[in-house]
């Protein structure tokens, strides 16, 4: 006589998927596992084509890679250069409970248009349609996060077992030993575009129109330069709330920043050179 094997499941995740996962978790926080493979037993998980944690700076928008498996990288894709993350949770994010689970279907309509249009094209041109990040401990404005990209939302069962999972990383991650990732931060590389990364230091106002902004985007960055907000930048200018989005949403794409704090950081870090453009 025969007995087939039964697979139990947690949460609707698989028993021994969850056990693989947590031991290799704890291994690569507390000795020496490696946090690729533990990634990629995330993936398998999660049913994620990409895997990506990292460490998030809310208030300028800086991203730093921990560690990162994307199931499609041999194949040639297009590599990911900026992530979701910040635009998923907003400005809340060093807010964020530790082990709380963000997925980019559960956004509302304003803010999936904030999303930096640069991900949501990579997003697109790689065939994923859903996003989910969870907060794993933050410090100041440092958040780290693990987020993953997937072909397809999460069924029910299997979003509710990785919604079970989240506060066992978090726990665990906030146990890890002093310094363990601080060592692995000192020889990641940045998330960023190499568009990005030239802009920086450069004003977006500057005489030679380096952004190359439209009249309108740059009436808009010298009103929010003056400190007014985005309700007076309206009224000033007489244009819809949609109107402005839409004007925001490029700004923020040529200017390689995830959102209005970035901006207003990037217009009063640098002084330009000489006097902006007239529109």
């Amino acid at each position: 006589m025969t007995f087939a094997r039964t697979e139990f499941s947690i949460a609707g995740l698989p028993v021994s998927a969850v056990l693989n996962f947590m031991v290799r978790w704890t291994e690569c926080l507390h000795g020496d596992g490696s946090l690729r493979e533990t990634l990629t037993a995330f993936s398998d998980l999660s049913l994620a084509e990409m895997v990506l944690l990292h460490r998030v700076n809310a208030v300028t928008g800086a991203q730093r890679t921990i560690a990162m498996v994307d199931r499609n990288a041999t194949h040639g894709a297009r590599p990911l250069t900026r992530a979701h993350g910040l635009a998923l949770v907003g400005q809340t994010l060093s807010r964020a409970k530790p082990g709380t689970v963000w997925a980019l279907q559960d956004l509302d309509r304003d803010a999936a248009a904030q999303l930096d249009p640069r991900a949501v094209d990579w997003m697109k041109g790689r065939g994923l349609h859903a996003a989910m990040l969870i907060p794993l401990s933050s410090n100041g404005d440092q958040t780290d996060v693990l987020e993953f990209y997937l072909t397809a939302p999460l069924d029910r069962a299997r979003q509710a077992g990785i919604e079970a999972l989240a506060c066992a990383l978090a726990e665990a991650w906030g146990r890890r030993p002093e310094g363990r990732i601080a060592r692995i931060l000192r020889s990641a590389p940045a998330i960023q575009t190499h568009l990005g990364a030239a802009r920086a230091a450069v004003h977006p106002m500057s005489a030679n129109n380096p952004l190359h902004l439209t009249a309108a985007e740059l009436r808009i960055c010298g009103l929010i330069q003056q400190g007014v907000g985005l309700s007076g930048v309206n009224k000033v200018l007489g244009i819809a709330d949609s109107t402005l989005r839409t004007h925001l949403r490029s700004i923020f794409a040529k200017a390689g920043v995830t959102g209005q704090v970035g901006l207003l950081r990037m217009l009063l870090d640098h002084e330009a050179a000489r006097p902006a453009l007239r529109a």
